[in-house]
């Protein structure tokens, strides 16, 4: 799975110095871990490097400073301090230090066409058009650059199955530009957290928890007001299945997707008394948009259909337990 990186993510008031910031390192051995790719795009890695450069002069500019006032009060260094005792981060060769797969994508000319008509035309998932007055024009200055990355990464998630676009920006998390993120299997993720549980709900420990939810969907939307009808998990996270002499026997793991207004819901679910026909479940801890509401301990019984598991659940059970073992 690709994880394609906007500028926003990476924006950050503190320096690199020689080692990534503990968050993005985190997040970097996150992917790590299921194999993911992080792509930066270059319209955006050039946004993150001028930051990196602005934050270089002014932490230059610090170290010159303090040396001064040191020198003010009459305290010598035993050397002069070196020119090149800082430098302006490599920061792709940071991110590949910890590992994980990095490329840097450059937009072709299809993608930077695809922006411009947009852009001009005012298309999804650029805003609509004001209205003509006599005022000057006051659209965004950087929707051209936002809409360069939007059709790199569509481009992407269309051509390797899917791709998770990390990124804050109004552009790409609005709703007009749902319909086409769907159609290319676009994933489009606001934080590290967020991105991770995406990438775990594809993994096959995810698609199993998906599974279990799927199956049990209409009695939850029954129990839970929240809960849009049309089945969409978001995001999969802290998976744990505990497997007994044959089959698995238990499961816990969170879960988020959207509720019927696009708020977010979350909740935790356990997974009991997994039998060929039917299965238990627990919902627990819920929430919408991190504010706990409602029932909090929602238990239902689930009857398989069919009376078994079906064939992409038992293929994944497989694949899990190799995994295990």
């Amino acid at each position: 799975m690709l994880v394609i990186l906007n500028s926003d993510i990476l924006y950050t008031n503190a320096f690199v110095h020689n080692r990534l910031h503990q968050n993005w390192r985190a997040f970097a051995e996150g992917c790590l871990s299921i194999n993911a790719e992080l792509v930066f795009p270059r319209t955006a890695l050039y946004e993150i490097e001028l930051r990196q450069k602005e934050l270089y002069e002014m932490e230059k500019s610090n170290i010159e400073n303090a040396s001064k006032l040191l020198q003010k009060y009459g305290i010598q260094f035993v050397a002069p301090i070196p020119e090149d005792l800082i430098k302006t981060p490599d920061l792709i060769s940071l991110f590949r230090a910890t590992g994980v797969s990095v490329r840097v994508e450059n937009a072709v000319l299809e993608d930077f066409q695809d922006a411009e008509r947009r852009a001009a035309m005012h298309l999804p998932p650029a805003p609509p058009r004001t209205q003509p007055t006599e005022k000057q024009n006051t659209d965004d200055s950087d929707e051209m650059r936002d809409l360069v990355i939007w059709s790199t990464a569509c481009r992407l998630a269309s051509t390797h199955g899917g791709a998770v676009l990390l990124s804050r920006d109004k552009v790409h998390t609005g709703k007009l530009g749902r319909r086409e993120a769907d159609e290319n299997n676009l994933l489009i993720a606001k934080d590290f957290d967020e991105a991770l549980g995406m990438l775990g709900a594809e993994t096959e420990a995810g698609k199993i928890a998906s599974g279990f939810l799927q199956q049990a969907w209409n009695q939850l939307c029954a129990k839970i007001q929240y809960l849009d009808k049309n089945f969409s998990v978001k995001t999969i996270t802290n998976p744990i299945f505990i497997q007994g002499e044959i089959d698995l026997t238990s499961a816990k793991f969170s879960f988020t997707c959207n509720t019927d207004n696009d708020k977010i819901f979350a909740a935790k679910v356990e997974i009991s008394d997994i039998q060929p026909n039917h299965f238990g479940m627990r919902i627990t801890d819920i929430s919408v948009n991190k504010k706990i509401v409602g029932n909090n301990n929602i238990e239902i019984q689930i009857s398989r259909n069919g009376g078994g598991i079906d064939t992409g659940m038992e293929d994944r059970l497989r694949d899990l337990r190799e995994i295990m073992e």
